[in-house]
């Protein structure tokens, strides 16, 4: 049975005076990988940073499997793993202790094998005595991924994950996010690698100043033309000609249906 897994109604949201984000509303199945994407300015990292609690709408709600940031927000923190375009770590803290810190941070049991498997699979393991400040930023990459990985969240929002990785650690990171949904976690994803979006992504969600242009499956982006005939069309054409003046397009069979 497919569980709507986030349920977004109305949701909008001011940048200082700017609407950033208008009346957004979607619902996105659990299982299921979002692609965000859009121009710079388009409303992404807003949309994402409302879903992840961290900042109050000024209209709408948001729910993230039956919790919400307002009313339940230890719970829903939980539930949640956000990672910012930039590594939020601790410069002077080890590669290790993050993942300790983390664990207590979210309520979690510390599993101390567990940690160690995370940082062997991820190249880590011989960093792991070593401050964040000396890691490379795709190394920092890494572990802020897998400070949130090893409690197991039920969401995952990542803005622009594969920054600073190489073609092993973005391959990596592919399999562990597929490797998740499949596990009945959600996931977003915003990212300029239109390529990498369209090879990963179930379903697409495209801003432009704060609007919807385009909501559903990739599947029906990659049907969509201005005739409505069948072009198999690739996601970077789609988005350099898809019209942003229009209403927004929801694929009936799409997220949330």
């Amino acid at each position: 049975m497919n569980v709507n897994a986030i349920q977004i109604d109305h949701l909008s949201c001011f940048y200082g005076e700017r609407l950033a984000v208008n009346n957004l509303s979607v619902s996105i199945q659990s299982g299921s990988i979002l692609g965000l994407i859009g121009s710079n300015g388009a409303g992404k990292t807003t949309t994402m940073k409302a879903i992840a609690g961290l900042i109050q709408p000024t209209d709408g709600t948001i729910t993230v499997n039956g919790l919400t940031p307002k009313n339940d927000a230890l719970d829903f923190r939980t539930h949640v793993a956000y990672l910012p375009d930039e590594p939020q770590l601790f410069p002077e803290m080890t590669v290790f202790d993050h993942l300790r810190f983390f664990a207590s941070a979210y309520r979690q049991k510390f599993h101390k094998a567990k940690s160690l498997a995370f940082l062997e699979k991820w190249g880590l393991f011989e960093k792991r005595h070593a401050p964040a400040s000396r890691l490379s930023r795709g190394m920092r990459q890494k572990l802020a991924f897998c400070c949130q990985l090893q409690r197991s969240p039920q969401l995952f929002i990542l803005d622009e994950p594969f920054t600073g990785l190489d073609p092993h650690g973005i391959q990596q990171l592919k399999e562990t996010l597929l490797e998740n949904a499949k596990k009945g976690a959600c996931i977003i994803i915003s990212s300029h690698l239109l390529a990498v979006v369209e090879d990963l992504c179930s379903h697409l969600l495209m801003l432009e100043t704060g609007n919807v242009s385009f909501f559903g499956s990739m599947e029906a982006m990659r049907l969509l033309n201005d005739h409505g005939h069948d072009n198999n069309q690739r996601l970077e054409d789609f988005f350099h000609t898809h019209p942003m003046n229009q209403n927004k397009l929801v694929d009936s069979v799409g997220v949330g249906s």
